[in-house]
């Protein structure tokens, strides 16, 4: 992802949840700098956490996901069961 475009969310997202009304609306070139250098050291660490997150999450998401299809399989077999003639 660009580095600019990164600023400009972490820039628009200190700036909606800013607490006070007095909070500059532009930030100078100076500021941006700063700003650029800051996305660009922490970039990596957010990809790792992230990263380590959904390695953490995937077993569970998993055992999910296949509980849900086999449910969805028996409610499909119990429905298809009860269509053929008894004999």
């Amino acid at each position: 992802m660009n580095v600019r475009f990164l600023s400009g969310i972490f820039l628009g997202a200190c700036l909606a949840t800013g607490c006070t009304d007095d909070a500059p609306t532009r930030l100078s070139s100076a500021q941006l700098e700063v700003l650029d250098s800051l996305v660009s050291v922490q970039m990596p660490l957010m990809r790792e956490e992230e990263d380590s997150l959904c390695a953490a999450r995937f077993e569970q998401r998993l055992r999910h996901l296949v509980d849900s299809l086999l449910i969805a399989r028996r409610e499909e077999e119990a429905r298809l069961r009860q269509r053929i003639p008894r004999q």
